[in-house]
């Protein structure tokens, strides 16, 4: 997950300058076919109001890391955890997750919908959709799973939920202190709200 990924693919860690603590990239859209924007939780790469943002993969720490465009505008949603940041045009990237494959487009969530992720702190795991609202939606473990499976943790968050016919739901934003239920944002209504669609 902190290998350097080119062409550039979801599902890595990233880190930015603000912060230099590490989430993992969603998936990646386009405003007009053209541009590439990386998606993720707001909360990874910022806490402040900050409307420009250098974002890096691996590591900001490695020379020539810088994924995103210098100081890259970034949109925001408003009161959700969701952030999209402009990526670098000579950044090659390509539309699938580490260790998941392609994506299929994107659908709504349904509780009891079986997901899986690939996420920089737990790698790729599988858990179930739970309660569904009007924003989000709950990720619980998934049931017969060995004591101490950990479906999410610090540092899965921006990772992409995606169902079982590689459709992506939603981007994983928080966790319970125990782990037994995750919180997601519903991906399309995130994408159309920040005036998005998938590549």
């Amino acid at each position: 997950y902190r290998v350097r990924s080119r062409p550039l693919r979801a599902g890595v860690a990233i880190p930015s300058a603000e912060l230099g603590t590490f989430g993992t990239l969603g998936c990646l859209a386009t405003s007009d076919g053209q541009d590439r924007w990386g998606i993720t939780a707001r909360h990874v790469l910022t806490r402040t109001n900050a409307l420009r943002m250098d974002v890096f993969q691996p590591d900001l720490r490695v020379v020539g890391a810088l994924v995103s465009e210098s100081l890259t505008d970034m949109k925001f949603v408003a009161g959700l955890d969701v952030v999209a940041f402009r990526i670098a045009r000579t950044i090659a990237t390509t539309p699938v997750i580490l260790e998941l494959g392609a994506w299929q487009g994107v659908v709504e969530p349904v509780s009891g919908m079986t997901v899986v992720k690939s996420g920089f702190a737990t790698g790729v795991t599988r858990a179930r959709i739970g309660q569904v609202d009007a924003e989000g939606f709950q990720v619980l473990p998934e049931p017969g799973m060995p004591p101490g499976y950990a479906a999410y943790a610090a540092g899965d968050s921006g990772a992409a939920w995606m169902t079982q016919d590689a459709r992506l739901v939603g981007i994983h934003v928080s966790q319970s202190q125990q782990g037994a239920a995750g919180r997601a944002l519903r991906l399309r209504s995130a994408l159309t709200r920040l005036g998005l669609r998938l590549v």
